[in-house]
């Protein structure tokens, strides 16, 4: 059960992050991204579909997008290697939708299922997002784009 807890806490980690750090930076983004597909792999996966309230998506990943285009400008830089979707900044929204998703999970049941849900909307959804999102970031690193973004 522990494994569940973790991969819940850098889950909403990655949330309050992306809505609220005092230091939005493009490398703090990086280390939870990683952290967040690295607590993936060991979890069965699982969808839970009682309960959860029907959610307008478009708006959630507007909402989302607005919040990640303004706290990360630098997502939008091009690079040799563009993002496989419109652009990290969606990639970005995208992946706060699915986890926040889960969070609602927890609220109807309890840690196991959340995370499993997690785990399977990583699997069928949000893990390309984020996969595409890394490759976005390295190649920023790549070009010097934040290098010196102080350790997190």
């Amino acid at each position: 059960m522990d494994h569940h807890r973790a991969a819940l806490d850098a889950a909403k980690e990655f949330l309050e992050f992306v809505r609220s750090s005092e230091k939005p930076t493009l490398r703090g983004l990086a280390m939870r991204l990683d952290n967040l597909a690295t607590l993936m792999w060991p979890l069965n996966t699982w969808i839970f579909e009682e309960g959860i309230p029907e959610r307008d998506w478009h708006t959630d990943v507007r909402d989302w997008s607005a919040i990640a285009e303004t706290r990360f400008p630098d997502l939008e830089r091009e690079t040799i290697q563009q993002p496989r979707n419109i652009s990290s900044v969606v990639d970005i929204a995208e992946i706060c939708v699915d986890i926040e998703e889960s969070m609602v999970v927890e609220s109807l049941s309890d840690e196991k299922q959340a995370a499993q849900h997690l785990c399977w909307k990583y699997w069928h959804h949000f893990g390309l997002h984020v996969r595409d999102v890394q490759l976005h970031l390295y190649m920023l690193m790549s070009e010097d784009v934040f290098w010196d973004d102080s350790s997190e």
